[in-house]
């Protein structure tokens, strides 16, 4: 468009045709205008997109490092009991409904 106008402040004749042209002859194409914008949208969509998808798997690897960290320090279990329950530690067994199940010790 600013070609154009630019044209038109040096000539008052179409570059294409040489026919008499003015600033009130001119048209907006909104055909094109509406293609680069859906095409602006779709590349603002896509950058986004690619912006999220990669903050996600950054926080998945910092949440994996992370866990394998916690693993580590705990890894051997408790070492009061060597990591193993021998069942009569005082927990009580509940079943689905949160009420203490008896257990069967036998």
């Amino acid at each position: 468009r600013k070609a154009i106008l630019r044209w038109l402040d040096l000539e008052d004749v179409s570059p294409l045709s040489r026919n008499p042209l003015s600033y009130h002859d001119l048209v907006p194409n909104r055909a094109v205008r509406d293609g680069i914008e859906k095409a602006r949208r779709e590349a603002w969509f896509r950058y986004h997109k690619k912006r999220d998808e990669e903050e996600e798997e950054r926080e998945e690897r910092e949440r994996r490092e992370k866990d394998r960290k916690g693993k580590k320090k705990t890894k051997g279990g408790d070492k009061k009991s060597g990591g193993k329950s021998d069942g009569k530690d005082g927990d009580r067994d509940r079943d689905i409904d949160g009420k203490e199940a008896s257990r069967d010790e036998g």
